[in-house]
């Protein structure tokens, strides 16, 4: 089994939000360079590779969608958090959303969400980062829009809710998440094992 990252960064000086998309960027760098750190096939040191570096720089890159080769990457921000979540692996995909429980209200949810999920969801407000947590997730196979995911079989895990996910009202079983929140912060997470 493969081992996961995730990491959040909620205590920021200010709600500059570009500023603390940069920040979270760098230790997505800091994150990618410790993982190769001292490994006896670094790809990272590897003169044949320097596409490696290259992709270091790029992740920088706050207009880019962050790519590493090898790697499932997904980042997420909000005024009050940002984070990461990273995988050495490509037989799956991880997707985050984090999102401020105020910034959830029931206009919103009816744009991207359809009344039946509203109604079985176990708290509504939870929706909106199940949703773009499973969206992220499907890097390369997404649907054209959000309302084509439904989000159901909702499950108590301790503080967190599990989900499943349908595509075109087609139950997919091999894309879930977990969503739980925090104080303000609600935090989704979403894999998705692509069926090739």
């Amino acid at each position: 089994m493969e081992s996961m990252t995730l990491r959040i960064e909620s205590d920021w000086a200010d709600r500059k939000t570009k500023r603390n998309r940069a920040l979270i960027r760098l230790e997505l760098v800091k994150e990618l360079k410790n993982y190769h750190k001292n490994k006896p096939n670094d790809p990272l040191s590897s003169e044949q590779n320097k596409l490696n570096k290259k992709n270091l720089l790029l992740l920088k890159n706050l207009s880019r969608r962050p790519h590493f080769p090898e790697f499932t990457i997904s980042v997420s921000h909000c005024p009050i958090a940002g984070g990461f979540v990273l995988c050495p692996t490509h037989r799956f995909q991880l997707g985050l959303d984090l999102e401020e429980a105020k910034r959830i209200n029931l206009k919103l949810l009816t744009r991207t969400h359809t009344t039946d999920e509203i109604s079985i969801a176990p708290q509504p407000h939870l929706l909106w980062s199940c949703k773009e947590a499973i969206f992220k997730s499907m890097q390369g196979f997404q649907p054209k829009t959000l309302t084509q995911i439904t989000i159901s079989q909702w499950k108590k895990r301790g503080q967190s809710w599990e989900f499943k996910a349908a595509i075109d009202g087609i139950p997919q079983p091999h894309l879930y998440g977990l969503v739980t929140e925090i104080g303000s912060l609600i935090i989704g997470i979403a894999k998705f094992q692509p069926q090739l």
